[in-house]
């Protein structure tokens, strides 16, 4: 079912709906008024007593008229609900939101928001479920909600270029790896992300530092002008073929107090305190170089 047919139907129903149930609340109030008897000659009133009657009469009269306008009111509301729940169920039918014109794998609604023409299968000859798009995944998007907490000390964002739709595959939280990689040099958690919608070109990776975290906190290196700051942030990559945790080259927007990088693929990340990192190796270093001479010294002798 074309687009086309899908809106005249729509028109046509609500149209026919509207027809056949709005001659009710044009009218108003269809009730019979009471009528009041006007008083005959031969009954006396004294003026007092005209002035009161007068005055009763044109207050009841009042009173109905009140209660036509809010009987007709509450009409008009009900059928107005009645109307938008009829519409509400004939939109629902006809719109299908896994609906594929096109045949290319990618729903229609997918492809509106690619960018691409659901009538077609291909984008400048390559099949539409293969075509890379880039995309921004936001800070405020689903798809990072279990990243981006009230507790965090970062927020994420991603811009992707990948065929399919980003924003409704990606998968992103806590790592597997935490309980292996994670140390006291991390601002934050190691997180996985994931995405299985589509082959994946370029991913570039946002990583906004909260105020409260910009400042250092052990100060060992104040004359590294590298190590102050947000400057100090490097955002590191976890290799599973060497079961390491390793820097990856980080750019810094001091402006917006956020550390990128640039990847070709998805996995797990995170963020590094370089001052303490490089704090923990060198105290590595030193402990290592102790026992080393301990047990050259023990085999002198």
């Amino acid at each position: 079912m074309n687009n086309n047919f899908t809106q005249k139907a729509k028109n046509i129903l609500a149209a026919a709906l509207i027809t056949a149930i709005m001659p009710c609340c044009i009218c108003g109030c269809s009730e019979e008024t009471e009528s009041y008897a006007v008083p005959t000659a031969e009954t006396s009133f004294s003026d007092t007593e005209r002035s009161e009657v007068s005055v009763q009469e044109n207050s009841e009269a009042s009173s109905e008229t009140s209660s036509c306008t809010s009987s007709s009111d509450e009409k008009a509301a009900r059928i107005g609900k009645t109307i938008n729940g009829l519409i509400k169920g004939i939109v629902g039918a006809f719109d299908d939101p896994d609906r594929d014109s096109d045949g290319d794998k990618l729903t229609d609604s997918d492809e509106e928001v690619l960018g691409l023409d659901p009538k077609n299968p291909q984008t400048f000859r390559v099949p539409d479920a293969e075509y890379k798009v880039k995309q921004t995944v936001f800070a405020d998007s689903d798809a990072l909600k279990q990243v981006n907490t009230k507790d965090s000390p970062y927020t994420l964002s991603l811009e992707i270029t990948a065929a399919g739709n980003v924003n409704k595959t990606l998968t992103a939280g806590k790592s597997g790896y935490s309980h292996v990689v994670e140390n006291d040099t991390q601002l934050g958690r190691t997180i996985d992300l994931k995405y299985t919608g589509g082959d994946i070109g370029e991913v570039i990776l946002h990583f906004k530092i909260g105020d409260e975290y910009i400042e250092n906190e052990l100060n060992l290196y104040p004359d590294e002008k590298e190590l102050q700051g947000v400057r100090r942030f490097n955002v590191f990559k976890y290799f599973e073929d060497i079961n390491m945790l390793l820097p990856i080259e980080t750019t810094i927007d001091e402006e917006t107090n956020t550390v990128s990088a640039t990847v070709d693929e998805l996995g797990t990340y995170c963020v590094v305190d370089m001052e303490k990192w490089l704090h923990n190796l060198s105290e590595f270093a030193e402990g290592t170089s102790s026992e080393v001479s301990g047990t050259d010294s023990k085999d002198t002798r």
